[in-house]
């Protein structure tokens, strides 16, 4: 019932911000505990609402009077109405109080306490008369004990009203409230101060008018008048005053209603009141007493200042007890024609809502200042507020609300007066426009290119790259071409879709190239509605984009696989897949018929042009609706005209001239893009650059693009801009070039500033929701700074009494044509765009960047970090007090971090940075940015220097970086090599090392008063010597001393911590570096790496590396056949083989780990994720406690004896695999790393070894047997079998991590895995999060991959047949011999390896024997033309890593190589020789650099779900195989477990046991299950007398096609 009953009151809801719903779940518990509280005593709900004071004090514009009218009628209504509905589920009913805050402002807004009392009564009045039963009032009066009569009359109400005043200020003021800090850190506070401030300025401007100076002045004002900043500057302190009171107000409601639903007319942040709409409207006009309300000819109500009504000539005053009470819409005027007979309005007062914020996306909600009172009120004022009407359109939608009125929600009201809500008096009024296809700003973009065909046909509208090399010179797109181009797209988007209502989405995301440009003019000829979807949002994020565009199609590239992103998010939101045509498809268009399109700019400038979204850095991202009339914006920036304020600079497009060639740096997903390489060419007639869309926008492609696309102007995002400035040999080719246009986020003054030395840089900034509003073109000296035409209505607000400004704009008369953000918020009159700037100390209206209100840190790179969650984070640490994200306009994020008792912790010491630091890693694994911040960007507070806080202790953010602002500059400075000190060092000695180290050291110290220099034997830290000059310490030697470069760190300086040690450390590094004596630089890299395992061995040490996670969950199973000595027992030899086992588990004790699934709660969790967990205590091995993992059986009554397997050649056994080894293929988690079967059988065992993929490949497989062969050994007296080659780092999985780090490898490669080659993907079994050129610099053609990976299979799949074939010694010299012969090896530099050949060999016959059997074996499958098989070989990436990893590394390091051919070259064409040749050619690509990248891509933000592994050989259908070829493997001596047990024949004497004489006599491998899934060959160790044995799975089909097969069998015999 309770629940019930909130949710009839939340139907009655303000809805003036988006996620309504969001804010009422914040307060909904609380709200039930009230309204149970009178639920289960069965008494009416009882509520409460702050409301009613008085009728506005402008009367000029809001309101008839001072008394009530129509408009409070039907706000009581709807209240009582609401009440009404409660008691009709409710039997006890519901009852409102009303408590006028009245006299709580009035004297603030000039209203008159009589006033006050004559409106109360009036209402009182008017429920009575209304029946208004449920509505009771309260005032001031009754909130204070002030003795008076009991039945209050005017006079003593008028006379008291200031006692009353005074004593609720007396007994609930706060005095203890400092109203700034509470503006600045309660969102409540907030809101409340925005609304007062807002409607203060638009009730107070009548009663003390302001004005601008007079003309010719100089700027100042005349005598006795008060300007516009004055104006404002006093509304903001009664603004606070108000604020105050609010709060003794609010106390002393608390008291006189404690048990109350508090309700409130204002915006909330919902936790504690819920915020209502007394007039059910979707203007900002929700409050009667601040607006007037007219009646339609229909019969629906409209709300409005009185002045748009009163300004119209269709309205007319109804007067009701005579006096005015509403408008009337003349009878004459039908509702029906009332669309077509007004003037087309410029927004929408009454407009249907767009986006209410930056980063709503379909939540219909505006917001408004129309409140006044005790409570926070609406965050902005409504159009009218900022400009009055002359004219009034009427539409239809309509809303019911409970007082059985209908309030009309479509009216747009305009007009050409405007109120003082900016600076200056704006006089231009926007020039009426015709539909004409010339009129600037009413323009149709496919209108432009189709006048352009067929006006200028040969002009050339886009210039495309031909390759990745420039140098091969740009396809030229006429305009006739592209417009032929566009209705092929349009065509056949009909084609697709067909002709719908409404219009259909279709989300995108290509290669950088044409597409982009005809998809979009493609779906508005077709009606439908372009999304440009990012690559680089997360699964979630890609699907609430696609969710709340509601997209229903996705259009794929055809040559392009669907990515990693969009295949997750196909799968969960199912869509249409179109496949769109490559761009020589859609170009070869020249017979296409002409799609039309003719709609009249009246007609399409509401609908969508394109549609984008929001980033997402405060939220999940969101869909943004570009229109027509938005990005008409762009083409009306030429009509800015000279004005008053502009300091005589010319709009930023006045740089364009028509033919001038751009091109950007932006992809088509980002606003910039789309703005510069579809509108500005299109406006400006300008032809457009496209690079090539295989290659990320870098310096070398720059490079390449001025020396040979002749570009005029060039649109770069800032990390760009800054590389450019440091590469003056690529910066020297820009002197042709007009101008550079930086924007999406700052540049580094520095750099930048030396690109503007050589081309001039035009900083712009813009908003996704409003594009480039109002930008002017400063002087070049001033390319920093912005300046902005008056017409955009910029407004910079003082941020309290610092020298920073937060940019509002402020909707004025001239929004339509030069305030796009109002296209995309029809409802608002002002936006907070919450960035902040500050003053040029000289050139008036001149503004340069500082940051974000929002405390959103921007990168220099654009990316944006929201601190809030992740200080939060860091707080939890014991050791922390406090700490602030910093790094606004830098490369890199840092961390200030406060302690809790800095006098005893700082110096900081290892073992608390550490855990600082493991903390900082869980922040940064659960932020959008998964490396944001670095260790080496960690800075501490200085103890006398505690961090700005307020009462309550919360960081005063702005106080504080401010105090810091020094120290983080030079802590930032520091990491910039070029502002290293500058010392000269003779290196030759300690001595002159010591007279180095100590000058840098006392030039930058701060010593005690009287110390002149800093003793030799001093405590460096005890001194001051913070991190910071560290930095700056190595650093300057580093410059001075050549061989430091890469061997001195700070590490050096904390170890040493005394100018004296530090020196002589240096010292030994440089003799060390001069010398060569050992190895420096590699136990440089040593030490680093045992200090970096040190911080690792922690549970997180037991985290998987990203090669581990790219394996299948699924077991390896190897069997051994072991023969035993004659009279050895089987019990004897398990016990050999369990005491081995043993002595392994002990000397590698994550052997007897288990494997399971990462909690989702983990940092940095991706789903698939597993990791190593100890075992319990129950089953962890123990002193006297036998290993688990080994089980013992005894199948010599099932199975044939080992003399007789030999005579077979070990023939698959004639028993299920899980008879050999009960352990599944695809194992539940948890589950144990290692498990072992023995399976005795007459003179010799079985030994079958499962591990699990993911902790460890084949290489490891063989260390973990090489040592537990090798502990059977010992036991068996061999002394030397010690396991000493074994590393004890082999099972740290961390180890790689350390090695990659202290060899610089991390930070090369960002951790997106942005500036990794594309061909990498081609490596590892994931597919790109975005759409890549795999083919770059490769020289095979990169094929899609499977679906994901089964597991398990379904039993019901059909299963392949486990088949070995032989090919003996003989036969291999053979095909040796045969392959020499073939003339295609004369022109190879060497002929093909004998691996090699064999691997060709197999494939070419596999291949043949499927492709024969196909039609019978899947009759439904079609063989394509182009079909190809892909080949995928096992690499083994311990050679190439490091050499510090140890050969024994017992995790996964594989990758495969993957070779795809044509069936038919596979087939036919080319010789076994050519395959080979081809297999050996992509051998070569293998190197150090590419384990580097797949490890690094393997852990990266790219890769997002480890469970969607996808390899070409998972499924049976097609013509792939992966091959694993474990041929030189020795398996004999290798893997010995010790000839005194093991072995043939008789027992022998220990000292005459041969070295592998106790190893197995041959391999198999276990993979039955496996078979139903996938094509998995393995070539075995080569056999003693020199044969190679093969397996595979095959269908009987096909083997019998392989010993059909002539060339095949030649060599080859089926065991």
């Amino acid at each position: 019932m309770s629940n019930s009953i909130l949710e009839i009151i939340y139907e009655y809801a303000l809805n003036k911000f988006e996620q309504t719903s969001v804010k009422h779940a914040a307060g909904h518990p609380k709200f039930m505990t009230v309204v149970n509280t009178f639920v289960s005593e069965q008494k009416p709900v009882l509520m409460c609402l702050p409301a009613f004071p008085f009728k506005s004090a402008n009367k000029a514009y809001k309101v008839f009077g001072i008394l009530p009218d129509k408009a409070e009628e039907i706000a009581l209504d709807r209240l009582n109405s609401m009440c009404r509905r409660i008691t009709a589920i409710y039997p006890p009913g519901a009852q409102l109080t009303i408590i006028s805050d009245g006299l709580v402002y009035n004297d603030l807004l000039c209203i008159p306490d009589r006033d006050v009392w004559a409106y109360g009564q009036a209402l009182r009045a008017m429920a009575v008369e209304k029946g208004f039963t449920h509505i009771e009032f309260s005032r001031l009066r009754d909130l204070t004990e002030i003795p008076l009569p009991e039945k209050l009359e005017e006079i003593i109400y008028v006379a008291n009203a200031t006692n009353f005043r005074r004593h609720m200020l007396n007994k609930w003021g706060r005095d203890d409230i400092n109203v700034d800090d509470e503006i600045a850190n309660n969102p409540d506070t907030l809101m409340t101060y925005r609304g007062y401030s807002r409607f203060l300025q638009s009730d107070l401007q009548h009663v003390f008018p302001s004005s601008s100076p007079t003309p010719g002045s100089g700027g100042k004002m005349a005598p006795g008048a008060r300007s516009i900043k004055a104006f404002k500057r006093d509304v903001r302190y009664l603004g606070k005053q108000m604020i105050m009171r609010g709060y003794a107000f609010a106390g002393a409601c608390k008291q006189a209603f404690p048990n109350h639903l508090r309700l409130s007319i204002h915006m909330s942040t919902g936790e504690h009141k819920i915020s209502m709409s007394l007039l059910d409207t979707k203007t900002g006009y929700t409050t009667p007493w601040h607006c007037s309300i007219a009646q339609l000819a229909s019969g629906e109500w409209i709300s409005a200042p009185l002045g748009d009504f009163k300004t119209n000539p269709r309205m007319e005053v109804v007067y009701e007890n005579g006096r005015p009470s509403y408008f009337r819409e003349r009878p004459e005027v039908l509702p029906e024609t009332a669309a077509t007979s007004v003037p087309a309005s410029d927004g929408g007062l009454l407009s249907e809502p767009q986006l209410a914020t930056a980063s709503s996306s379909s939540t219909p909600s505006v917001v408004g200042a129309d409140d006044s009172g005790s409570d926070p009120i609406g965050s902005s004022t409504t159009l009218s507020e900022a400009s009055s009407a002359k004219s009034v359109t009427f539409e239809e939608p309509e809303v019911v609300v409970a007082c059985d009125c209908k309030i009309k929600t479509e009216v747009v009201i305009t007009t050409t007066e405007i109120t003082p809500e900016t600076e200056e008096e704006e006089t231009e009024t926007v020039p009426r426009v015709s539909t004409a296809s010339n009129e600037y700003g009413r323009r149709l973009i496919p209108h432009i290119l189709d006048d352009l065909a067929a006006n200028e046909p040969d002009r050339v509208v886009y210039s495309v790259a031909k390759s990745a090399d420039v140098s091969q010179g740009l396809l030229d797109v006429s305009a006739k071409a592209m417009a032929q181009a566009v209705d092929k797209a349009a065509w056949w988007l009909r084609e697709q879709i067909g002709e719908t209502s409404p219009p259909k989405m279709v989300g995108y995301i290509g290669p950088h190239d044409l597409r982009y440009i005809l998809l979009t003019y493609a779906c508005i000829k077709a009606g439908h509605e372009i999304l440009f979807l990012s690559p680089k949002n997360s699964v979630e994020g890609a699907l609430a984009v696609l969710k709340a565009g509601d997209c229903t199609f996705w259009a794929q590239p055809s040559e392009e696989p669907i990515s990693y992103l969009m295949q997750t998010c196909l799968h969960q939101r199912p869509m249409a897949v179109l496949s769109v045509p490559t761009v020589d498809e859609l170009l070869d268009a020249a017979d296409v018929q002409h799609f039309p399109y003719n709609k009249t700019w009246e007609e399409a400038s509401e609908e969508t042009f394109c549609v984008l979204h929001t980033s997402g850095s405060t939220g999940l991202p969101k869909p943004m609706r570009w229109s027509h009339a938005l990005i008409g914006t762009m083409d009306a920036v030429r009509l800015l005209p000279p004005a008053e304020g502009d300091m005589g600079l010319a709009p930023w497009t006045a740089l364009f001239e028509a033919g001038d060639r751009i091109y950007s740096s932006f992809p088509m997903s980002h606003g910039a893009g789309t703005i510069m390489d579809i509108m500005v060419p299109s406006y400006f007639a300008m032809t457009c650059v496209l690079g090539p869309s295989g290659v990320i926008p870098n310096m070398d492609l720059t490079a390449s693009l001025a020396d040979h696309a002749k570009i005029d102007v060039w649109s770069m995002v800032p990390t760009l801009v800054d590389e450019l400035g440091e590469t003056p040999d690529v910066l020297a080719r820009f002197k042709s070039a007009k101008f550079i246009c930086a924007s999406g986020g700052p540049t580094s003054p520095i750099s930048a500033g030396k690109v503007n030395d050589v081309v001039r840089v035009l900083n712009l900034t813009g908003t996704t929701e409003g594009l480039f509003i109002g930008n002017l073109v400063v002087e070049r000296e001033d390319w920093r700074w912005f300046a902005f035409h008056p017409y955009s209505g910029f407004e910079f607000r003082q941020v309290g009494d610092s020298n920073e400004y937060e940019h509002w704009v402020i909707r004025n008369q001239h929004g339509p044509l030069f305030q796009g953000i109002f296209h995309t918020f029809p409802d608002k009159t002002e936006v907070n765009l919450k960035d902040l700037y500050v003053k040029h100390p000289t050139k008036p209206d001149h503004w340069a960047f500082s940051g974000r209100s929002d405390d959103v840190v921007v990168l220099s790179n654009g990316y944006k970090i929201s601190p809030l969650e992740t200080e939060a984070l860091l707080c939890l640490h014991p050791a922390i007090d406090g700490c602030l994200l910093v790094g606004t306009g830098q490369m890199q994020a840092g961390l200030l971090v406060e302690l809790k008792d800095p006098a005893t912790m700082i110096p900081v010491s290892k073992e608390l940075l550490d855990s600082i630091w493991e903390v900082v890693q869980k922040a940064n694994a659960l932020s959008m940015h998964k490396d944001q911040l670095r260790k080496d960007y960690i800075m501490f507070a200085e103890a006398d220097k505690p961090f700005v806080r307020t009462d309550k202790r919360t960081v005063k953010r702005k106080d504080t970086l401010r105090l810091y602002g020094d120290y983080i500059e030079r802590f930032y400075k520091t990491a910039d090599p070029e502002l290293a000190l500058s010392v000269a060092v003779d290196a030759s000695s300690v001595d002159s090392i010591t007279a180095a180290v100590l000058e840098v050291v006392t030039s930058i110290m701060v010593l005690p008063p009287g110390m002149t220099q800093v003793p030799k034997e001093a405590d460096l830290f005890h001194l001051g010597l913070d991190s910071l000059r560290v930095f700056q310490v190595v650093r300057a030697l580093q410059g001075a001393i050549p061989e430091l470069q890469d061997l001195l760190a700070p590490r050096h300086l904390y170890a040493n911590p005394t100018v004296s040690k530090f020196a002589a450390a240096v010292a030994r590094l440089v003799q060390g570096a001069q010398t060569g004596s050992g190895d420096v630089e590699q136990e440089e890299k040593l030490a680093k790496m045992k200090e970096l395992l040190d911080r690792y061995k922690t549970r997180s040490s037991l985290k998987m590396t990203g090669f581990d996670q790219m394996l299948p969950h699924l077991h390896i199973k190897m069997l051994l056949y072991l023969p035993l000595r004659d009279g050895i027992s089987s019990e004897q030899a398990f016990e050999q083989l369990e005491g081995g086992l043993t002595r392994t588990l002990k000397l590698v004790p994550t052997l007897d780990y288990r494997v399971a699934d990462t909690p989702k709660t983990a940092p940095g969790y991706k789903p698939g994720q597993v990791e190593l967990v100890p075992p319990s205590p129950e089953m962890a091995l123990t002193e006297g406690r036998r290993p688990r993992q080994l089980v013992y059986k005894d199948l010599s009554k099932l199975l044939p004896s080992l003399a007789e397997m030999r005579a077979a050649n070990y023939a698959h056994p004639a028993v299920k695999e899980e008879h050999l080894c009960s352990a599944p293929f695809y194992p539940s988690l948890p589950t144990d790393v290692f498990l072992a079967q023995t399976n005795f059988v007459e003179g010799g065992c079985l030994l079958v070894m499962c591990f699990h993929h993911s902790i460890m490949d084949g290489n490891g497989v063989v260390a973990v047997l090489r040592a537990w062969a090798e502990n059977c050994r010992f036991l068996q007296g061999d002394s030397t079998a010690t396991c000493s080659w074994l590393d004890p780092e082999s099972m740290n999985r961390s180890l790689m991590q350390a090695i990659f780090e202290a060899e610089g490898h991390a930070a090369t490669r960002n951790p997106d895995g942005s500036n990794i080659k594309p061909t990498v993907w081609d490596h590892i079994p994931f597919a790109p999060p975005a759409t890549v050129d795999a083919d770059n610099g490769h020289p095979f053609t990169s094929t899609p991959l499977a679906p994901a990976f089964r597991q398990p299979p379904s039993p019901s799949d059909r299963h392949l047949d486990t088949t070995v074939f032989y090919i003996s010694p003989q036969k291999l010299r053979q095909l040796e011999s045969d392959v020499a012969a073939d003339p295609a090896v004369s022109s190879l530099p060497t002929p093909p390896s004998i691996s090699d050949t064999v691997q060709a060999l197999f494939w070419r016959a596999t291949v043949r024997a499927r492709h024969a059997a196909h039609p019978k074996l899947f009759p439904s499958h079609e063989i394509k033309p182009d079909a190809v098989s892909v080949l995928e070989i096992a690499v083994d990436g311990r050679p190439y890593f490091s050499t510090l990893l140890p050969a024994t590394y017992m995790g996964n390091l594989m990758l495969f190589n993957r070779l795809p051919l044509p069936l038919s070259a596979l087939t036919k064409e080319i010789s076994i020789a050519g395959v080979a040749q081809k297999i050996r050619e992509v051998a070569s690509l293998v190197n150090a650099e590419l384990f580097h990248d797949a490890y690094a891509l393997s852990q990266s933000d790219a890769v997002q779900d480890y469970s969607q592994l996808k390899y070409s050989f998972m499924r049976h259908e097609n013509f792939d195989l992966a091959l694993t070829n474990i041929m030189l493997f020795e398996i004999g001596e290798v893997l010995d477990f010790g000839g005194k047990v093991f072995g043939e024949g008789s027992k022998v004497p220990a000292e005459e046991v041969k070295a592998g004489a106790g190893g197995p006599v041959a391999l198999r491998m276990l993979h039955g299950v496996q078979n139903s899934a996938h094509r998995l060959v393995i070539i075995l160790p080569m056999r003693k007398d020199g044969g190679v044995e093969i397996l595979l799975g095959t269908f009987e089909e096909e083997k019998e096609e392989m010993l059909k097969d002539e060339e095949w069998m030649r060599y080859a015999s089926l065991m």
